[in-house]
């Protein structure tokens, strides 16, 4: 009878995590295109080799080095709206949500500039994927569509943020 009792925990546990995984988190604001341009001034100039990921009409481009807060994507295109969304690493995957942009049109934007809202205390790995909207203007990472090549991958850039001071060691585009 204990065994029964322990598993139960542990499902209603693991349950509770993903619960709080997935919804328990603040809504990320908003941004207006003042937010975005008053951002591009502030933004530092990225380095390393521009990881470019295409999949159909759809694409991203992303130096493979940031450093501070201020996040610059290059070059996204898009088939119809959507929005480019910045995810921390978790155990090598993209993991939480850490940044997004507006609502981008379809067509190519270039100079988009996201804010991370997790400092990193050194380097750190994130992930720059596209999401199609849903047709109401705002992201919502449970009804907007994450965009996936042939074989079901995300389409994913990796790249490496860290503060001012840090030193850029790996980087790699999935």
């Amino acid at each position: 009878m204990r065994p029964k009792v322990i598993i139960s925990v542990v499902l209603l546990l693991v349950i509770v995590g993903f619960a709080l995984y997935f919804f328990g988190s603040e809504p990320i604001p908003e941004e207006t295109a003042q937010d975005v341009s008053e951002k591009a001034v502030e933004a530092p100039h990225p380095s390393g080799p521009l990881q470019k990921v295409q999949e159909g009409d759809f694409s991203l481009e992303i130096a493979s080095r940031q450093e501070g807060t201020l996040v610059l994507i290059e070059r996204a295109v898009f088939a119809e709206p959507g929005f480019v969304v910045l995810r921390d690493e978790l155990f090598g995957e993209p993991g939480v949500i850490v940044g997004m942009s507006g609502l981008l049109p379809a067509g190519e934007t270039r100079g988009v500039v996201i804010e991370s809202l997790r400092a990193t205390p050194g380097e750190s790995t994130f992930f720059a994927t596209l999401y199609v909207d849903d047709g109401d203007g705002r992201f919502k990472q449970l009804e907007d569509s994450q965009l996936v090549d042939a074989d079901e991958n995300p389409i994913t850039a990796t790249f490496t943020m860290q503060n001012a001071s840090g030193i850029q060691q790996d980087v790699s585009s999935q």
